[in-house]
């Protein structure tokens, strides 16, 4: 299936640029194959506007809609100090009106919030899931969620579901401190790309390093504002990422260094020498992973101002971190490095439980 996407591609971007805008038996058959992940909302069992984007109706606006997208390459990044957000976030009116229409499905409203953002002359938009503090109509604090791999994963996150959840439930959990912000990823809930009723699977990642516009670069350049806007706006800010969220998020902190990172199974010094993980993280982050190596983020962290807590739970199955449970590498390499602390008495990949979370926010905001 893989080599034909990549056929395909170089026959797509072909078809592209002769304006082709009808779905022929070939493009058809194409589309069957790349658009299968499932939506967030399925709109005809709950009509509303829950996309930013239509139903795909050819190939040639399937290819204009990834390339408008995605635009900044690896290299962008030297660039980041350029970047610069807007005052204030709007809300995401088009689907926080169509949540309305469900109040039991979504008590909470006006949950999806956009940010504008400009970076080397281009206009962009951040998304993310607003939850505000449950005790205080203002507060000093906010959190960022960024979830891991999975379909929709930010959905799951402020409906107390899927892994992320696990042993806390997150969002709830920590608005007792503060606001909290669930970054949504691109081709993700609202912002998926379909048609007949599925969003894009993994092309979109094969598709855009053909490009050389990786994924994971485009959304760090998204969280990278976010995280710049919330530290003009609180008093402290906390960046928390799960599996390649956290990887995410440890990439963030380089640039932009949030109050504090919680870094749940997302990095490991392993990964400098675990060819079969450091290739996945290729496909989304370019190089970073190469340049990025033990030695630089130690460096970064040494001289960084943001509190650390790595964590490890037990039987994890992603090939790094159940070693890191295990034998404490990248614990025993920092050695003391920055501020860093470490976490390890719980199971599985996901986030630490509840009170290992509240002990790490009191600690930083006392």
């Amino acid at each position: 299936m893989k080599q034909f996407q990549y056929l395909m591609l170089g026959v797509l971007t072909i078809i592209s640029f002769s304006g082709s805008a009808q779905l022929s038996a070939t493009d058809s058959l194409f589309f069957q194959s790349i658009f299968t992940y499932q939506r967030y909302v399925d709109d005809n069992i709950m009509p509303g506007n829950w996309y930013h984007f239509p139903p795909m109706g050819s190939v040639q606006q399937h290819l204009a809609t990834i390339d408008t997208q995605f635009v900044f390459a690896r290299q962008d990044l030297d660039s980041i100090s350029g970047l610069t957000v807007a005052d204030t976030i709007h809300y995401d009116t088009l689907v926080n009106n169509s949540m309305a229409l469900y109040p039991n499905n979504y008590p909470q409203q006006n949950q999806m919030v956009l940010l504008p953002y400009n970076f080397k002359n281009h206009s962009a938009l951040a998304y993310g899931f607003l939850f505000p503090d449950t005790l205080q109509l203002s507060c000093r604090y906010a959190f960022l969620m960024v979830p891991g791999t999975g379909e929709n994963m930010s959905y799951a996150i402020v409906n107390g579901w899927g892994y992320h959840n696990t042993l806390c439930q997150m969002v709830a959990n920590c608005r007792k401190f503060g606001d909290v912000y669930t970054f949504i990823k691109p081709n993700e809930e609202s912002r998926a790309i379909q048609w007949n009723g599925h969003k894009l699977n993994e092309y979109i990642v094969n598709y855009l390093i053909t490009q050389n516009r990786r994924y994971g670069i485009n959304y760090l350049i998204e969280m990278i504002a976010w995280v710049k806007y919330l530290k003009k706006n609180y008093d402290k800010v906390f960046l928390f990422g799960l599996s390649e969220g956290g990887y995410a998020s440890l990439l963030c902190t380089l640039f932009e260094q949030p109050d504090a990172a919680l870094i749940s199974g997302g990095y490991s010094i392993l990964f400098d020498s675990t060819y079969a993980e450091k290739d996945i993280l290729r496909t989304r982050f370019d190089s970073l992973v190469d340049y990025y190596d033990r030695a630089y983020v130690k460096n970064k962290i040494q001289n960084s101002s943001t509190h650390y807590l790595f964590t490890y739970g037990d039987n994890d199955p992603v090939l790094t971190m159940n070693p890191e449970h295990d034998f404490h590498f990248t614990q025993n390499y920092f050695n003391g490095a920055g501020q860093c602390s470490f976490f390890y008495d719980f199971q599985d990949h996901t986030f630490p439980p509840c009170s290992t979370i509240d002990t790490f926010v009191q600690r930083i905001t006392a």
